[in-house]
């Protein structure tokens, strides 16, 4: 079948070589129809520009057949957006609106310097550079202040964290990079740690529906991690920081620009934490106060060191090549509880990605990728309770080709994409070497999304379809007879198919309404299909999970006032979920699990006081069902109970303050209602609700010289995690950071 499906690509890259096609047109004054001179003409999604000629003429040659917006503007008329159907012809008209010229501003508009909201009908919120501290570990706990996201670490800096979407789990949440998945999905990694922070443009984190460039989806939803694009002739920057428990960070990184079409990028530094801190041990007894005391978090050390490298081609206006490496390595201690220690467990980490795309006149895409994921666990003490997985090492090798298209007919633009994927899983483990097996999956599939123009350009909607082939394949090399050994092969193959429908209406140029339905699978992973070492059995015949997810919201960005305000209501119902059960010797997942998730997100952000003071705070209300009744058992103790780790209220809030031009202090808050531990929603299995309050104080010395101090937690809060692993309390930290840029004449 593959070998057909790469014929099937390399045809159609034969006959997709599409021609430049023309569009011309006339723009007249609205009250006396006569022609103007010297109007500004620009088209968004092709990025060219020109201006009308002496009897109100303009036209574009060789230009992508979309559909795409027109932007006329000249000074005394009221600027126009059209949307046009390339190729074509337009008459247009101009209304006249005299104006007050105390300044111009030239500047040219690529669609990417759209706001998500007007480029997709999903729920998306972007994280900025700016809002990326760079004294943090991991992406997750970026993720973590976001409207509708819950994660849950096993405590301290760099820790294990298990990442919620809409109540999700982490396995429903599908990451890229750079539009490319890093997600291992026979694996499980979710590929959070593949990019270093200091080298993150931004983050956009798509809840639920998601934009057909990222193939399938996924049910909780999408990140797509950016990494920063050269933009200078040279630009460097090097930051440093240090706090409570030894927690620190070093990096370094660069822009080179050796001519305007050849351009480099690189970022290297490290983080590392002691993350022996003290916490209050009940000692298993929540109810006896008697045995509490005061311990020290041990054997919780972190280190990581991170190298990443983009390198920036424009071969011709309309070929261009682009390169990223990254590699990183972390090893940390796997601590425990107070009443159970485990002081000589430790984790290691190998991350490499490499990473290249070819773009052709904006219409046809080529990626390619190729990522390596090494991890070890060493617990020669049996400490950490995993029976059977003392010194366990693990190898996920994924390579992948991704290919995406434009193609625009009558009042419709379509992107089509083909993916073919192949992804390696290997165990070892020193205790049960015997039973460690080789894993292959293959991944191959295609897609095509609509974007409908309706209304004048008003109304947008987005149908979608993608199919999704997947072949599991596990090698099992197993000895009956002394001396002899039988080979087989188990298999659990799968066709899945992703429906979706979104739209968008814009009731003004300042508010966006959107709406979403869609249904999501998520196939299971070789750990949950064909079983690991030690206590864990597989069991091949699992269904894939399946969601059902709605919403509908819009945005609203003020015209007078700089202020953003979003709301989304969402519903979701999924089935088939896989659930773990205990047989007593050995654990066996089956397709048990059923759930609800209903909700509403919304946030609001802008400034005020002179642009002095920025605000942005955020409340989500999520109700997660579960609607497992498959036995008279389960009907009667979970039908209809909170899920575990899902707290129903969650909000963050951030306060920015610009005291003089070079200090500036910011106040953050972050909120979240009480939950359960267990599906039963005892009253011992209550975490309490927690208030976590931040502070910091910035001083821009000059020279692009910055120096922040904070506070985290101040009120010292010890709040404990899933499975009752604590969180570090009151913390202090100063950071430092130089930059320096210098732009072409």
């Amino acid at each position: 079948m593959y070998k057909n499906l790469l014929i099937l690509l390399c045809v159609y890259f034969g006959v997709s070589y599409v021609y430049g096609e023309t569009l011309s047109g006339v723009i007249r004054d609205a009250e006396n129809g006569d022609r103007l001179y010297s109007v500004g003409i620009t088209l968004l999604k092709n990025n060219r520009g020109t201006y009308t000629d002496e009897n109100g003429s303009f036209s574009f040659t060789n230009v992508s057949p979309v559909v795409d917006t027109l932007v006329c503007r000249l000074i005394g008329y009221r600027e126009l957006r059209h949307a046009v159907t390339i190729p074509g012809i337009v008459e247009l008209n101009l209304e006249p609106e005299p104006v007050k010229l105390d300044g111009i501003e030239v500047r040219a508009v690529r669609p990417d310097d759209l706001p998500p909201h007007e480029r997709t009908s999903a729920s998306v919120n972007v994280i900025t550079r700016e809002d990326i501290p760079d004294r943090k570990a991991t992406i997750a706990e970026i993720l973590d202040n976001q409207v509708g996201i819950d994660v849950r670490s096993l405590g301290g800096v760099g820790a294990k964290s298990e990442v919620s979407i809409r109540g999700s789990t982490t396995g429903q949440v599908a990451v890229y990079v750079d539009g490319i998945p890093v997600t291992a999905e026979g694996s499980g990694v979710s590929g959070l740690s593949m990019v270093p922070l200091a080298e993150v443009d931004n983050i956009e984190v798509y809840r639920g529906a998601s934009p057909g460039t990222f193939g399938s989806g996924a049910i909780g939803g999408v990140v797509n991690i950016s990494t920063i694009k050269p933009e200078h002739a040279f630009g460097t920057s090097v930051s440093t920081s240090y706090g409570s428990f030894g927690t620190n960070h070093q990096t370094l990184s660069a822009q080179i620009s050796f001519n305007e079409n050849n351009r480099l990028a690189f970022s290297l530094g490290r983080h590392a934490s002691k993350n022996d801190f003290r916490y209050l041990d009940n000692r298993g007894t929540t109810t006896d106060t008697s045995d509490d005391d005061w311990e020290t978090r041990a054997n919780n050390d972190y280190n990581s060191s991170h190298f990443l490298a983009n390198w920036y081609v424009d071969l011709n206006p309309s070929h261009s090549i682009k390169t990223k490496i990254s590699f990183s390595e972390t090893e940390k201690g796997v601590s425990g509880l107070g009443r159970r220690p485990a002081l000589h467990a430790r984790l290691t980490t190998d991350n490499l990605l490499l990473q290249s795309k070819y773009s052709f006149r904006n219409q046809h895409d080529v990626l390619a990728w190729v990522s390596k994921h090494d991890q070890g666990f060493y617990d020669p003490e049996d400490e950490a309770g995993r029976r059977g997985r003392q010194d366990s090492h693990s190898d996920i090798d994924v390579m992948g080709i991704i290919t995406r298209h434009k193609y625009v007919y009558g009042p419709a633009l379509f992107h089509a994409q083909f993916e073919l994927k192949n992804e390696q899983f290997t165990s070892k483990d020193d205790y049960y070497s015997s039973v460690t097996l080789p894993s292959e999956r293959i991944h191959g599939g295609g897609g095509v999304e609509a974007e409908i123009m309706l209304a004048g350009g008003n109304m947008w909607l987005n149908p979608r379809i993608h199919y999704v082939r997947v072949d599991d394949k596990l090698q099992d090399l197993s000895t009956f007879l002394v001396g002899t050994s039988v080979d087989s092969t188990m298999s659990a193959d799968r066709d899945i198919f992703t429906y979706a429908l979104g739209g968008r209406y814009s009731i003004s140029p300042s508010c966006i309404m959107r709406m979403n339905i869609g249904y999501y699978p998520r196939v299971p992973e070789f750990n949950e299909l064909f079983g690991d070492t030690g206590d864990i059995v597989g069991n091949p015949q699992l269904k894939e999970e399946k969601s059902t997810n709605a919403d509908a919201g819009f945005h609203y960005t003020g015209t007078k006032l700089p202020v953003e305000i979003d709301v989304t209501g969402f519903y979701r119902y999924a089935t088939d979920l896989i659930q773990r059960q205990n047989f007593g010797d050995y654990l066996l997942s089956e397709n048990i699990g059923k759930a609800q998730v209903t909700g509403i997100e919304s946030w609001i952000s802008g400034y005020i006081y002179h642009k002095k003071l920025f605000y942005r705070t955020s409340l989500a209300y999520q109700k997660a069902l579960n609607k497992s009744d498959e036995t008279v058992f389960r009907k009667n103790r979970y039908y209809n109970k909170l899920l575990p780790y899902h707290p129903e209220w969650m909000s963050d809030t951030t306060i920015r303050y610009r005291l003089f031009e070079w200090v500036s202090t910011a106040w953050k808050m972050s909120y979240e209602s009480e939950c359960f531990k267990g599906p039963s929603n005892l009253p011992e299995e209550v975490i309490e609700s927690r208030i976590i309050h931040d502070v910091e104080l910035s001083f821009n010395t000059g020279r692009n010289i910055m120096l922040n101090l904070g506070i985290n937690n101040i009120g010292d809060d010890q709040a404990s995690d899933r499975w009752g692993y604590p969180k570090p309390g009151r913390s202090y930290y100063v950071g430092l950071k130089w930059n320096y840029e210098r732009d072409n004449e």
